[in-house]
């Protein structure tokens, strides 16, 4: 989105990112820092997605509704939806195994979503959609988000697309997920026959505390900049 930039401006960003993070219990923090990074790195790995979600509620400043992420692939014109768990280890045995629970809580989240009429959801996409897109890609996803509201309204399916990601929180050195983790994961889930099509964002990061570490330190770093 182009204009108000200031508004929209990354220091604005992280400064309600702050705001919103040190009010949340720590299970809600975990899960703002993964969202966060999935908004941040999927255009490095799906360069032909563009997102139609914006990161924070609209609303108010409690946790976002709806669906996590959506996105515009074009050439076809296709939606797809996006569903985000993040965690720590905790008792799994392996970094790999987290991964691979973390993608199928995701999968059957998401599932769930898309096979419920809830009209929320489908709003709440749709007014996405209007800030962070073009005006005439902007359309075309709410063409498509109304066709699907309507199928499922209907008690039809609809055409299935998912983006899951999964966010491990663990140290590197001791554990670190694999090629073969996310391999495992999409073999399941693709034959599960949830979704008509997948794709998957693994990322490991040592610890929340670290990422927001890094935050505070870009807003103090912007704030002396403009002081």
């Amino acid at each position: 989105m182009q204009e108000d930039n200031d508004y929209y401006s990354i220091e604005a960003t992280v400064s309600e990112f702050l705001t919103r993070f040190d009010s949340k219990p720590d299970e809600t923090k975990i899960g703002m820092v993964g969202e966060l990074l999935m908004h941040l790195l999927h255009p490095t790995t799906y360069a032909d997605l563009l997102s139609a979600a914006v990161y924070f509620n609209k609303e108010d400043r409690s946790i976002k509704k709806g669906f996590d992420l959506s996105f515009l692939q074009q050439s076809p014109d296709t939606v797809w939806y996006g569903e985000v768990k993040s965690g720590e280890l905790g008792a799994l045995a392996s970094a790999d195994d987290k991964l691979h629970a973390l993608f199928l809580h995701a999968a059957r989240d998401l599932h769930e979503k898309l096979t419920t009429p809830q009209r929320s959801r489908w709003d709440a996409a749709l007014l996405d959609a209007d800030l962070t897109l073009a005006s005439g890609h902007a359309a075309t996803v709410k063409q498509l988000l109304r066709s699907d509201t309507r199928a499922l309204e209907d008690g039809a399916s609809i055409s299935r697309r998912a983006f899951l990601g999964s966010v491990v929180l663990h140290d590197i050195d001791a554990s670190a997920i694999s090629q073969d983790g996310t391999d495992r994961s999409m073999s399941s889930i693709a034959g599960s026959a949830k979704f008509q099509d997948v794709k998957l964002l693994a990322i490991q990061h040592v610890g929340i505390q670290e990422i927001v570490s890094f935050i505070r330190t870009q807003m103090v770093r912007a704030d002396a900049e403009t002081s």
